[in-house]
């Protein structure tokens, strides 16, 4: 920062003592700049004249540059110098310093001296500096050029002059360096042309801006619709892949309840009387029917909880899935997450399952994984028809043997009677039905509490009861035939 300061505080030194003293005046080995005349519009130092041929045509170009300034009313200035042994002012841009031509930093020296000239027309000119460098004899030179701001709003401002490839004065040096007549004449025609097609050449830009500046909106209309389309063909699949796995899972739970169902169904059809009487069956029931009786009424129970839990899982899951609206995806996620990760919490005390009311209240699980739910619910139904199966099996069987024995007990005490018709003897048989009789009502109330494991015992007195009522109707006289 120190050092900047410095070197502009130096530079702007060297600058006030460059111009402290008049330009013809100025200090030994100093470069030659005059005093401004606003009737010549040709400047050749002295040191130069008689000693470079060349600059003689120069010399000879005063009429002919103010009559091409005249063309678009310009002030033409053309200064020819040798370079001094100064050295030139450093310039400051932004961070760093940078050292101009020669051309360009005697043309900025002269503007300075001139500006305030009377007569000087400040906005409104074009001022050529051409230097030679005292030590190259073949003519290599520098050269620079300024313009004052109405030229410049023809475009000829410093950007334009100061091109070194496309600009109407160095390209123009470069071919003409050693013929500096030539091309200062060709520098003033090329800068009178610049400002002769500036309004075609302004038109040709504004219109190459206007076809620009369209052709970039329709392209980023065009980009923006593609990305538009790309997004919504993006958004549109992505709904469409979680709409379809949602739904995916959806219809595999479908089917799975719609055999659960069914399966629970079947069970209320076949066994709603029995599990309906649940605590008249309680009390009745004993020993191993009781057992059997009870575990399936706890897995009828449990499987109709779950087929509940599943259906109404499956319905939260669905209205989830049918609330989701385009673009958003949350109620698909949500669906899939329901039927597949999240765990199911049961908080609830059932006192009853598909309208059978349970002996005792069922607590399932406080949760259930979403595949637990309907996980073996066949094998579960299996388990619970066995069961019940062979218990309702086991009941009829002994209310049949119940009805056969006491059909049985009054056929033979009917042929008791015909016996003392037919004065034939009792004894052999009376015995054996007071037998059959003493222990009728103790198997049937065994068999009915316990019919899985007692049903034998009626089973053995009907075969008792049926072999004495073969032997009765043996013993009695047979009719003639």
């Amino acid at each position: 920062m120190r050092t900047s300061i410095l070197w502009a505080f130096v530079s702007t030194l060297l600058l006030v003592v460059a111009f402290a003293s008049p330009a013809h005046a100025q200090g030994a080995g100093s470069t030659w700049l005059p005093d401004f005349d606003k009737d010549k519009h040709v400047y050749v130092d002295p040191q130069l004249q008689g000693s470079v041929p060349e600059l003689e045509q120069l010399s000879q170009l005063e009429q002919r540059v103010a009559d091409e300034g005249r063309k678009n009313g310009l002030a033409i200035y053309v200064i020819a110098t040798e370079a001094g042994s100064e050295n030139l002012p450093a310039r400051y841009s932004g961070d760093r310093y940078s050292w101009p031509r020669w051309g360009q930093a005697k043309r900025d020296e002269l503007v300075l001296l001139w500006q305030n000239k009377p007569g000087f027309p400040k906005d409104n000119y074009l001022i050529i500096v051409w230097v030679r460098f005292q030590v190259n004899k073949d003519l290599h030179n520098s050269i620079g050029a300024g313009a004052g701001s109405k030229p410049a709003a023809s475009g000829v401002d410093a950007q334009r002059l100061d091109d070194s490839y496309s600009g109407p004065v160095y390209p123009t040096m470069a071919q003409h360096e050693k013929d500096p007549s030539r091309a200062v004449t060709t520098i003033i025609a090329n800068v009178n042309n610049d400002i002769d097609t500036f309004p075609e050449r302004e038109r040709a830009r504004l219109a190459s801006e206007a076809w620009w500046s369209k052709f970039w909106s329709v392209c980023w209309k065009v980009v923006l619709g593609i990305a538009l389309l790309i997004g919504l063909v993006a958004m549109t699949t992505h709904y469409l892949n979680a709409k379809d796995e949602a739904e995916k899972h959806i219809k595999e739970w479908r089917e799975k309840l719609h055999s659960s169902n069914k399966l629970a169904i079947d069970l209320r059809d076949a066994y709603l009387a029995l599990l309906s009487e649940s605590g008249d069956w309680q009390k009745k029931f004993t020993g191993s029917t009781l057992a059997r009786y009870q575990a399936a009424t706890i897995d009828f129970a449990e499987f109709g909880v779950r087929n509940d839990v599943a259906n109404g899982l499956v319905t939260k899951a669905e209205s989830a899935a049918n609330g989701c609206r385009f673009p958003a995806v949350a109620g698909f996620r949500k669906a899939v997450s329901l039927l597949t990760v999240d765990m199911v919490p049961v908080t609830e005390t059932y006192t009853s399952v598909q309208g059978v009311p349970l002996f005792e209240a069922f607590t399932p699980r406080l949760s259930y994984h979403p595949n637990e739910l309907l996980h073996s619910m066949s094998d579960l139904f299996e388990r619970i028809n066995r069961e019940l199966s062979s218990i309702m099996t086991a009941a009829r069987s002994a209310l049949k043997f119940k009805t056969e024995l006491h059909r049985l007990t009054a056929e033979v005490a009917s042929l008791k009677d015909k016996l003392t018709q037919a004065e034939l003897p009792l004894e052999p048989y009376a015995s054996r039905l007071d037998d059959i009789k003493s222990n009728l009502d103790e198997a049937v109330r065994q068999a009915s509490a316990d019919p899985l494991d007692c049903s034998a015992e009626l089973e053995r007195l009907h075969e008792l009861a049926t072999a004495l009522k073969q032997e009765m109707e043996r013993a009695l006289p047979q009719p003639r035939q």
